[in-house]
């Protein structure tokens, strides 16, 4: 019995496999890039801080990068 691959098959095994790809390279054990490392918490460091303007900026973050910095923000 042989087995045809369809054009279905193909792009669900290419999406599959294309979604599978960011989870596997998220589970790896990275080096991390200098600069890029996490920041400590501390809640007291924002005490006392008051906004200068009620104005919003709205920031949008393009690709997903090598030091995955767009991530961060998902």
């Amino acid at each position: 019995m042989s087995r045809h691959a369809t054009r279905r098959t193909v792009l669900k095994a290419a999406g599959l496999s294309a979604a599978a790809l960011p989870l596997a390279a998220a589970l790896a054990d990275e080096e991390v890039i200098q600069g890029f490392e996490k920041a400590p918490t501390d809640p007291s460091a924002s005490e006392g801080w008051e906004p200068i303007s009620d104005r919003k900026i709205r920031v949008g973050l393009v690709g997903y990068g090598v030091c995955r910095f767009g991530a961060a923000f998902g």
